[in-house]
């Protein structure tokens, strides 16, 4: 497995976070602003990164630059946007057997499921 290094303290490691893309303007600011520096340390850092990923740079920081108490927490996971729960069990292998025959079908039972004929 290739172990990449940080591009802050030359740490190499296998879990490192990449650094943004320059499409996302806010979050790399964000990153920057963990680092402490002044407003105007912090614009040309941002605009040194900019640069290097133009040019196809790989930055990617360690996880020791993400414990600070402010800021990012270390893996934010987006909460989902659609709970789902398992099928009842009785209804399983028949909603399978129907979505394999029509692709259509509705991936929630509804009431009349259980009444259905499935004899085509």
């Amino acid at each position: 497995k290739r172990k990449r290094t940080c591009y802050l303290c030359s740490l190499v490691d296998d879990t490192l976070r990449k650094f943004y893309a320059n499409s996302r303007e806010a979050e790399q600011k964000r990153w920057i602003d963990r680092l402490g520096l002044t407003e105007e340390e912090t614009m040309g850092k941002l605009a040194d990164y900019r640069q290097k990923i133009d040019k196809g740079a790989d930055i990617r920081w360690c996880s020791k630059h993400f414990d600070s108490p402010v800021g990012l927490p270390k893996d934010p996971n987006p909460s989902p946007s659609l709970q789902t729960c398992p099928l009842r069990p009785e209804l399983q292998f028949e909603r399978l057997q129907q979505r394999y025959r029509n692709p259509t079908v509705s991936a929630t039972p509804a009431a009349s499921d259980s009444e259905m004929d499935v004899d085509e």
